[in-house]
């Protein structure tokens, strides 16, 4: 009895093991509660049935309970059939109270656990104050310093737009400026236009006037021939009116051509003028360019200085600077201003210079033009100098922006490999995280496992927010290192293309980041969702818990979204310092286009102002030309003539273009000459012989020259000297001796000729020294071919040096001088000094000579003249 009693328990015992190992911890419950209530159950049919036996109503019961009682063999026999159950239930019941002893354990120890965990939360909590009130601390400051730059941001952008304000009234007058120097480049175009028209009309003039001339020198010698064969007085006098109306006319026209001319020169001078006021203007505009410049500069250098300091003293200071050179500048343009209209004063007084003065004044400023071309030249290679510097220091801020480039990229790789790593984890993190559920299924009996799957997920939040600051700070980091090197790549402006594509990488690894800390945000959240479901027990206090966690995933999602900000407002600022780094490209760029076409326009004035000068000196060639053409045919002209031995029939004048003596070779026997002037010599030719009558020493002692008889012509030349001594009554005549019939030269006043230098003698002695000095240069050609450029320039610069040193500029002392003495000079020498007022060279005046004397040659044919 006792082993099968005992086996059926150890049966049920294994049972139970194997169904606890099988079943889990709610089934488990489950289980306890189904037993608690069958025992009460079976506990109250006892008491029932016990209380029914006790209870007796009627005497067949009675008797039955007696029964009940008295055979005890029979109960003894029930007794052994149910001995087995109440074994199996007392082993039953000891093995739940060893099971409710173990549940109580490990509730102790998981109310410990609770308490540790507790105590790590109160940790834990302290710290997340701590560092909320230091990240509060850091936001304030953030704040205070955004106020700061905010404040700096307006300031900057009222003086950007005063600077810029002032930049586009600076341009305005610029551009003012220049649209009136193009009107006035297009006056100047259509004043030489009309010059050249007015020149081409004042040609076909003097064309006309010379066919003129060339028809009276026909009519002059139909004339003379007519007067060789007609001795009539009468004749002779009709002749000399015609002559006299035809050279009142010719000298007519000869006034109001040089009338013309003057006028044509004045207003060539004027214009001289108003070029030299526009090369000033010029010249001021490109001084304007260079203080806008330096502006810019100082402007950049302001912008430097608020960046690293951001006080307003030293601008005060440099304000102030800038206005006093303003100031200086204004003044300085008073000044020239005031010397302009003081310049324009004295050359209206001076227009009535020399030739030679005019010349040397053209060459004076031929060199000026080259020195300042020089100058110019200077400039420019000085500049190119510099940008050649810039450029050389551009490069090295490239280099070393390179070598950051390489950093950050160093750096990016880096992130790279971070970001890498960051997803291995949270792969393995999952991994993981799919193990504890599985586990946690198989253990759902253990609620120790819930406690410390909660507490190895708030770990894994916990470590998940530091990599979420981390990694925060590192973007905060590479933001300031990128807007650094963003300020840095505004500031060099070469290279701007490669650093807005840097920029723009920056940007997609900006975005990149920001991706995956969405991505973490994501995964928070699912573990959020994932966490289990506490116990009831535990609810209230792990409820708290979970509060806490979700305040602190809440004060990391503020955090996100304030760096989301930053990042945004950061972007903000590189776009506007690119559109500001554009804006200040451009501006270069205008600011070289504008250099490059003054220097294009002052290129082309010079050139045009050379091809005026060729021009100019050209016309004056001609204009020479032509006064010598002039002039011989008016000394052709003014020569007068004479028939009977008392009576003149007409006298010398001194005035330019009237009848003067002449002289005329007769055959009759009263035939004579009339020569004014001093007498120089006589060359006499009868047939073939020549033979010197007189030699020039006799000339001084004697009145009158004797000549052999002959039958034949006399065919004679004389040089004489027109100057101031010759007075309209000194007359020569040729004549016959009444004793020997021999020709002799005698003087209207029988008086020795006194000999005296003239105007005409210098002159010829000018004309003979700069024929000398001209005789040199004919060779140059030949030499200049074989010499190089550069020789060549330095023989044009000592040139024109040596034509600088010599001033024959007068004073105003002596021009003043020179003033009184016209004054006092009365109107016929005034007259006679007219001619070499004009601006001839001294070439033209030993011409002149020659052309006098080939003209008697032409006009006269029977005398044969000797060139002295």
């Amino acid at each position: 009895m006792s082993e099968s009693s005992v086996d059926p328990v150890a049966k049920g015992e294994k049972k139970q093991k194997t169904k606890q190992r099988k079943l889990t911890h709610d089934e488990l419950l489950r289980l306890c509660s189904v037993f608690e209530g069958e025992l009460q159950a079976r506990d109250k049919a006892i008491t029932i049935l016990k209380q029914q036996l006790r209870q007796v109503n009627t005497a067949r019961e009675a008797l039955k309970r007696d029964e009940f009682i008295n055979a005890s063999a029979k109960k003894t026999s029930d007794d052994e059939k149910t001995g087995n159950t109440v074994g199996q239930l007392k082993s039953i019941i000891e093995h739940q109270k060893d099971s409710m002893r173990k549940l109580k354990r490990e509730m102790c120890s998981s109310e410990q656990k609770h308490h540790q965990l507790m105590e790590e939360f109160g940790k834990e909590k302290r710290k997340h104050q701590e560092y909320m009130d230091k990240s509060d601390e850091f936001v304030n400051l953030l704040e205070a310093d955004r106020q700061k730059m905010k404040l700096l941001l307006e300031e900057e952008k009222t003086r950007y737009d005063g600077m810029s304000r002032s930049f586009e009234k600076l341009k305005k007058d610029s551009g003012e400026e220049i649209e009136k120097l193009k009107k006035f480049s297009m006056l100047l175009v259509e004043e030489k236009q009309a010059q050249n028209k007015k020149d081409e009309r004042y040609l076909s003039r003097l064309k006309t006037a010379e066919s003129e001339i060339v028809e009276l020198e026909e009519t002059l010698e139909t004339l003379l021939k007519k007067f060789e064969n007609e001795q009539e007085h009468t004749v002779t006098a009709q002749l000399e009116r015609g002559l006299e109306e035809l050279c009142d006319k010719h000298q007519q026209e000869m006034e109001d051509s040089l009338a013309e001319l003057e006028a044509e020169r004045k207003k060539v001078a004027d214009l001289e003028d108003t070029v030299e006021t526009k090369i000033a203007q010029v010249k001021k505009l490109k001084g304007l360019h260079r203080n806008l410049q330096k502006t810019d500069d100082q402007l950049l250098v302001l912008q430097e200085k608020l960046e690293k300091d951001g006080g307003r003293a030293d601008l005060e200071e440099e304000i102030t600077q800038l206005r006093a050179k303003v100031a200086e500048f204004e003044n300085q343009n008073s000044a020239q201003a005031d010397e302009t209209d003081i310049r324009r004063q004295v050359a209206n007084e001076l227009k009535a210079m020399e030739d030679l003065e005019n010349e040397l004044d053209r060459l004076r400023k031929t060199a000026l033009i080259h020195k300042q071309l020089e100058r110019f030249v200077e400039d420019s290679m000085f500049k190119l100098e510099e940008l050649g510097g810039r450029f050389e220091i551009e490069e090295k801020k490239t280099s070393e922006m390179e070598v950051s480039m390489a950093d950050m990229k160093r750096g990016f790789s880096e992130l790279d490999s971070t970001s890498a790593n960051i997803i291995i984890v949270e792969e393995e993190l999952r991994k993981d995280y799919r193990l504890l559920e599985e586990e946690l299924k198989r253990k759902s009996g253990d609620s120790s496992d819930k406690t410390s799957l909660m507490a190895v997920v708030i770990a894994e939040r916990d470590e998940l927010k530091q990599k979420l600051q981390d990694e925060c700070k590192r973007l905060k980091t590479l933001e300031e290192d990128a807007i650094e090197k963003s300020r840095d790549f505004m500031r060099s402006s070469s290279r701007i293309e490669t650093d807005s594509e840097e920029v723009d990488s920056l940007k997609s690894e900006n975005l990149e980041m920001k991706s995956l800390v969405v991505a973490l945000e994501d995964e928070i959240n699912a573990l959020k969702r994932s966490t289990p479901v506490p116990q009831k027990c535990s609810k209230a206090s792990k409820n708290d818990e979970i509060s806490d966690s979700e305040i602190k995933l809440l004060a990391t999602e503020e955090d996100l979204e304030n760096v989301k900000v930053l990042l945004k407002q950061e972007e903000q600022k590189t776009q506007k310092q690119a559109l500001q780094v554009q804006m200040m490209k451009d501006r270069m760029f205008k600011l070289e286009e504008r250099e490059e076409k003054q220097i294009a326009d002052l290129k082309t004035l010079l050139e045009d102002e050379e091809r005026e000068k060729r021009y100019f000196e050209k016309a004056l060639d001609e204009a020479t030309s032509n006064l010598s053409q002039l002039r011989a045919s008016a000394e052709r002209a003014c020569k007068e003539v004479q028939t009977d031995d008392d009576f003149i029939v007409t006298r010398p004048s001194s005035r330019l273009g009237a009848i003067s003596p002449a002289v005329h070779i007769f055959d009759g026997p009263a035939s004579h000459r009339i020569i004014p002037g001093s007498f120089k010599g006589c060359n006499y030719a009868a047939g073939m012989s020549q033979e010197s009558l007189v030699r020039p020493s006799s000339i001084k002692n004697h009145n009158r020259i004797k000549l052999p008889a002959s039958g034949e012509k006399v065919h004679m030349s004389f040089v004489t000297e027109h100057g101031q001594s010759t007075t309209p009554k000194t007359v020569f005549k040729i004549s016959k001796d009444k004793e020997t019939g021999a020709p002799f030269i005698t003087s209207s006043s029988q008086e020795s000729l006194p000999k005296q230098e003239s105007k005409y003698s210098s002159s010829t002695s000018i004309a003979s020294d700069v024929g000398k000095s001209n005789e040199q240069p004919s060779a140059t050609p030949q030499r200049q071919k074989s010499d190089t450029k550069v020789e060549r320039v330095r023989k044009k610069r000592s040139m024109f040096e040596k034509a600088a040193t010599v001033d024959p500029a007068p004073t105003s002392l002596s021009r003043k001088n020179a003033a009184k003495t016209k004054q006092n000079v009365p109107p016929e020498t005034e007259k006679k000094e007219a001619l070499p007022q004009h601006n001839i060279e001294p070439q033209v005046l030993a011409t002149t000579k020659n052309s006098q004397i080939k003209s008697v040659s032409k006009s006269f044919p029977s005398v044969a003249t000797d060139q002295y």
